[in-house]
């Protein structure tokens, strides 16, 4: 399966340094809208509408359709703000279709089941501005904050089959980082000046990813440090060009880090038998009329809170909260990390 792999390496020989501001910012004076834009992250029911109930899947293991067990960061920040809240993110999106087209599943995780596309960063933009023009100028995007977060599923392509799941490195970081750039673009040319950037954590993390080859790990590492090496770049190029625009920048890899550091007691953290709502085929056994057989379905652990990752690519809602305390506290003590 693994030899479809197709991976174009793009060597970023700049660097770009986070620089500290020294006088406070009081950021959340300047805000009181904040729409989200991005995958599964921050989706708080759009796919699952989507698929008319039918995914994430199983829904019973999933808060009223999102991809966690709670609510998830960007609803915990937008009450830490206080301000109003708008969500057009879309689990398995792409950063644009037209250069990769997001599913998912639209019938759960058996095999065989139809694939829904969803909209990629560009085309939820699209769906905001048809949205905003819908209120005929009434929505103040001066006063809007905006965060365009992926995980990174927009490097990779995926297959379908009854035995397994192919995975294909496509798409270089200049194209993902390029499509960042349009969608600021069009967002700015709505009005909006105030953007929160989280970076991109290490690929090699996901648990869904433990199940490829080691000799990936540095591959896609790799990808990882490209993708933040050039994100930031293009921040510090848009500021430059763009008058009155302002990001602010959040290291989530530093706060992954950090949060399972003061919780040794998770184990498990970064592979596929660590996460809380798993797929248990192989490694799990069940006795039936006497015979020993392997378990079949998804289950869900009896502890969300002793795991970072809620499934394969999603956290739990305890990082969700503790992600959108920092954040919102970051904000409230003045913003001093920006680039």
């Amino acid at each position: 399966m693994y030899s479809q792999l197709i991976l174009t390496i793009f060597i970023f020989l700049g660097f770009v340094q986070v620089v500290r501001c020294q006088n406070k910012d009081n950021s959340t004076d300047k805000f009181d809208k904040f729409v989200v834009f991005g995958d599964s992250w921050s989706d708080n029911g759009n796919t699952f509408r989507l698929t008319g109930g039918n995914f994430p899947s199983p829904t019973e293991f999933y808060y009223s359709g999102r991809y966690s067990d709670g609510p998830l960061w960007s609803e915990f920040l937008s009450n830490v703000l206080g301000t109003t809240f708008f969500d057009f993110a879309y689990a398995g999106a792409s950063t644009d279709n037209n250069q990769i087209q997001g599913y998912v599943p639209g019938g759960g995780l058996e095999n065989n089941v139809p694939l829904i596309s969803v909209p990629g960063l560009i085309q939820q933009i699209e769906k905001f501005n048809e949205f905003q023009a819908s209120k005929n100028g009434t929505l103040d995007l001066s006063r809007t904050l905006v965060s365009t977060w992926l995980k990174g599923k927009q490097y990779f392509t995926f297959s379908y089959t009854n035995s397994s799941t192919g995975i294909t490195v496509a798409t270089p970081p200049e194209l993902v980082i390029q499509s960042f750039l349009e969608a600021w673009k069009k967002l700015y040319s709505f009005g909006i000046r105030f953007f929160l950037v989280l970076t991109l954590p290490s690929i090699t993390s996901f648990p869904f990813y433990s199940k490829l080859p080691s000799s990936l790990s540095s591959l896609l590492q790799n990808i990882t440090q490209q993708h933040n090496a050039l994100l930031s770049s293009a921040i510090v190029n848009f500021q430059t060009t763009y008058q009155g625009v302002k990001f602010f920048f959040f290291d989530f890899e530093k706060f992954k880090m950090q949060y399972v550091e003061n919780r040794r007691g998770f184990n498990n953290l970064f592979d596929e038998i660590g996460v809380c709502v798993r797929e248990v085929t192989k490694y799990d056994t069940e006795e039936v009329e006497g015979e020993i057989r392997e378990k079949q379905g998804v289950e869900k652990c009896g502890d969300e809170g002793q795991v970072f990752w809620y499934d394969l690519w999603n956290f739990g809602r305890d990082i969700h909260k503790a992600l959108a305390e920092r954040i919102g506290g970051t904000f409230k003590g003045g913003w001093r990390e920006q680039l």
